[in-house]
């Protein structure tokens, strides 16, 4: 065990050096939303990069094919805009290799 803690110590570390945050269930960051709904089955370990206060706000993800047009594009990107503007987080990713 002595052994996996170092590992896990030295990983930490290099994701910290490359700015990826790890929040377990106790931490005060740990997502409200989660604890709430998904109670004990909820993960032990969350690993991200970026704000991790916009965990605890509302959010609505838009996912695009790889099979769309510039029309798809922009209808989606405003939709998304209408709603940053309504107080969402929104997140927007295209996915090309799906």
């Amino acid at each position: 065990m002595l052994q996996r803690a170092a590992s896990m110590g030295f990983a930490l570390e290099k994701w910290q050096q490359q700015k990826v945050w790890v929040l377990g269930r106790p931490s005060q960051e740990y997502p409200k939303v989660l604890k709430e709904t998904l109670g004990d089955t909820r993960p032990p370990l969350l690993y991200g990069i970026g704000n991790k206060e916009l965990l605890n706000t509302q959010g609505i993800g838009f996912v695009g094919s790889r099979d769309t047009n510039t029309d798809d594009e922009t209808f989606t990107q405003a939709l998304a805009q209408r709603t940053v503007e309504q107080g969402f987080t929104s997140s927007l990713r295209w996915c090309k290799r799906c």
